[in-house]
């Protein structure tokens, strides 16, 4: 009866909705300061330091975004790699 449960009702329902899940996740990190293992706060406020420093808006930030890019290639690939390596029996 578990083993029912596990292949014919869990497994589908969570192969549906993993992709939804893990763009919600990407969005939410990119949206927030979620990320505070390397500290987005703490990103943004030095890029400013600089920027008033140096006077160079467009290089600084544009650092900053390719940061923030690395970031949510980087999770969407662990996440696809999570899906192969969870899915790849169904």
């Amino acid at each position: 009866r578990l083993q029912v449960s596990r292949y014919v009702i869990i497994m589908p329902a969570l192969k549906a909705i993993y992709p939804a899940l893990s763009s919600q996740f990407i969005i939410i990190m990119l949206a927030t300061s979620i990320v505070s293992q390397i500290s987005a706060e703490e990103l943004f406020h030095t890029a400013a330091f600089l920027e008033s420093r140096t006077f160079l808006n467009f290089e600084i930030y544009s650092v900053v975004a390719i940061i923030y890019l690395i970031l949510a290639i980087g999770f969407r690939a662990m996440f696809n790699l999570i899906h192969l390596v969870a899915f790849r029996r169904h």
